[in-house]
């Protein structure tokens, strides 16, 4: 995913800088060894961690659309009769269903070993492990499983800290 790149000729004939290939960020030879060191030392995976922070956003941007009432739908005409229409603010439900839930999706990932397939970060978010060279010798149905698995237990997890 990362690609750094020395630089030569640019930047005034320094060669020790380099440049991302994802992005325009220059990074100087001194910091990216800092940075490797502390990732080390924290046992850290930066393009783990990097997917791992696109995909909650991607995931917490989804239900902000669910909770605004955005939908992909095509656009629609309200009828000017139409008035007076309202509900009660809902009652959410008991933090020990959402926990036994999330319990049972625990007894489901070591039922059907699913370590193999998921990561869990910090006992609060999932993510479906993904390496794209082998994703098509992945059984269909065992990637269904792990995505669902995933979604329900992202948002058992974020129901629970709504509470």
């Amino acid at each position: 995913m990362f690609n750094f790149k020395q630089t030569k000729s640019d930047y005034h004939g320094r060669t020790n800088l380099f440049r991302v290939k994802t992005a325009s960020t220059i990074i100087s030879l001194k910091d990216l060894m800092a940075l490797n060191k502390k990732l080390k030392a924290r046992k850290i995976n930066l393009e783990t961690y990097i997917d791992l922070e696109a995909d909650k956003d991607k995931f917490h941007k989804y239900l902000d659309d669910l909770r605004q009432g955005k939908k992909k739908r095509s656009r629609f005409k309200i009828p000017d009769d139409l008035r007076d229409i309202n509900s009660q603010p809902y009652n959410h439900p008991p933090k020990e269903k959402i926990l036994n839930h999330i319990e049972g999706l625990m007894k489901e990932f070591e039922k059907y070993k699913l370590v193999e397939f998921i990561d869990i970060f910090q006992e609060s978010y999932a993510m479906v492990k993904h390496i794209y060279y082998f994703d098509c010798y992945l059984d269909p149905v065992k990637r269904k499983q792990c995505d669902k698995w995933c979604f329900e237990f992202n948002y058992a997890q974020t129901a629970l800290k709504e509470i």
